[in-house]
């Protein structure tokens, strides 16, 4: 009688632990894909951070050589690219916030399972 018993213990503890397992899989994929996804972040975020620090350092060179007047204009201007430059910055650091609570707070999405298509002999016969 205890063997009977003991038998539906043992069938849902092998679904518990496959489960488990998957979890578990699931975890460390998540952990090795936060390098990988912090890396293409900063690099998105490259471009405009060159961008508006190329264009501050055009700005304060043109203003450097005195052949002209500085202007509102060009202060304007210099503000404008020190900004996106800052922009860019925070945005790369909210990137690397946003991926790491998330990574951090483990409600990810689960794991898609495909359906397991079982071939027997006495099905292809």
């Amino acid at each position: 009688m205890s063997d009977s018993a003991s038998d539906p213990d043992k069938e849902h503890a092998a679904p518990d632990a496959e489960a488990q397992r998957a979890h578990d899989r699931a975890d460390k994929a998540l952990v090795a894909m936060f390098p990988a996804t912090m890396l293409f972040a900063v690099e998105a975020l490259k471009a405009p951070a060159l961008i508006n620090g190329g264009s501050a350092a055009a700005m304060l060179a043109f203003i450097g050589t005195g052949r002209q007047a500085v202007t509102s204009d060009t202060i304007l201007g210099l503000r404008l690219f020190a900004f996106g430059l800052l922009s860019a910055a925070l945005a790369t650091g909210a990137s690397w916030a946003s991926q790491h609570f998330y990574l951090a707070s483990g409600k990810w999405p689960a794991p898609v399972r495909w359906p397991r298509f079982e071939v027997s002999a006495s099905s292809v016969a």
